[in-house]
């Protein structure tokens, strides 16, 4: 069997236990391992944490961290995400409660799929987390709306683990590279599509080699910033199926006309084929060209 058919398999494979699990609960994990033993690769002692900035009350999955630490785990590396949703000091928090006073979305009680606010300190938590966990390396994935609370995230976790690298991509990451590598607590940034570039960034850091000239990702040597060319675009069907696990049961619900339905997002291709001139969109245009679709074949079960 050639590696190509072996990891379609896997990955049909890996689609039809997480729809099973969805469907009949957890119970089924035993078999996914079970199941998958054969295929698994040898694992690096190598973590990394990704920091899920969301500071509204939002809880379905995002496909950015999924899909990131599903390929870092197929490569044998472990992750661990920190989940900023639902602390109470959140400024954003009520904004969503204010909608649904004004009529524009009808109330849902989070409480049901087990969400509960935070009221301890985010920064404490946070930087408890990172002395329990150990993580080599730590990752953002920076939307512009909530740059502010990463930026904040990032500075106390050097000013407290100064030895621990830093990585930031995302789309704010690709629109504003050079100041995003300007702040002394961020190490790296990884532009455009991110899997097989933080895979490869991550094995040169697990075995000592430099990360200089790995594409898509920037940094600063000798006070100057270097910024490598992005690799050509992703095949988006040879990609891990999205990880799930690393987050709560509850972000596998969304809120649909005053319901809590189980819900996910679904990736069909990347970039867009539009130009608005107010879209963060045209930044990532210029990086990415649209490789081709995902498959979802089986996808829409997530739904049923």
């Amino acid at each position: 069997m050639g590696e190509k058919q072996r990891n379609i398999i896997l990955q049909e494979r890996k689609m039809s236990i997480l729809i099973m699990n969805l469907i009949y609960g957890s119970q089924n994990r035993y078999f996914l391992r079970e199941t998958l033993e054969e295929d698994a690769v040898k694992p690096k002692n190598y973590k990394i944490m990704f920091v899920f900035v969301n500071d509204r009350m939002r809880t379905v999955i995002p496909l950015n961290i999924s899909y990131l630490s599903a390929a870092l785990k197929n490569d044998g590396f472990s992750t661990y995400v920190f989940d900023t949703s639902f602390f109470k000091e959140h400024e954003r928090l009520n904004e969503e409660r204010k909608k649904e006073d004004a009529g524009i979305f009808k109330p849902v009680d989070y409480s049901t799929i087990g969400v509960c606010i935070k009221t301890s300190s985010l920064i404490d938590d946070l930087l408890h987390t990172i002395e329990s966990e150990s993580p080599n390396l730590i990752g953002f994935s920076v939307y512009s709306q909530a740059k502010s609370l990463n930026i904040k995230l990032a500075e106390k976790i050097k000013n407290g683990f100064p030895n621990i690298p830093i990585i930031f991509g995302g789309i704010h990451t690709n629109i504003e590279p050079e100041r995003v590598l300007s702040y002394d607590f961020v190490d790296y940034i990884c532009l455009g599509e991110g899997e097989e570039a933080l895979v490869e960034f991550v094995n040169k850091m697990y075995i000592g080699e430099s990360v200089e000239n790995v594409q898509n990702i920037g940094l600063r040597k000798d006070g100057k910033i270097i910024i490598n060319p992005c690799r050509p675009p992703q095949n988006l069907d040879e990609l891990p199926f999205l990880d799930w696990e690393c987050f709560a049961p509850y972000h596998q619900f969304g809120p649909y006309r005053g319901k809590l339905l189980k819900m996910a997002l679904v990736e069909g291709t990347r970039t867009c084929p539009y130009n608005c001139t107010y879209c963060e969109i045209l930044s990532i245009n210029n990086i990415i060209k649209i490789a081709g679709t995902k498959s979802v074949i089986g996808t829409n079960h997530l739904y049923a």
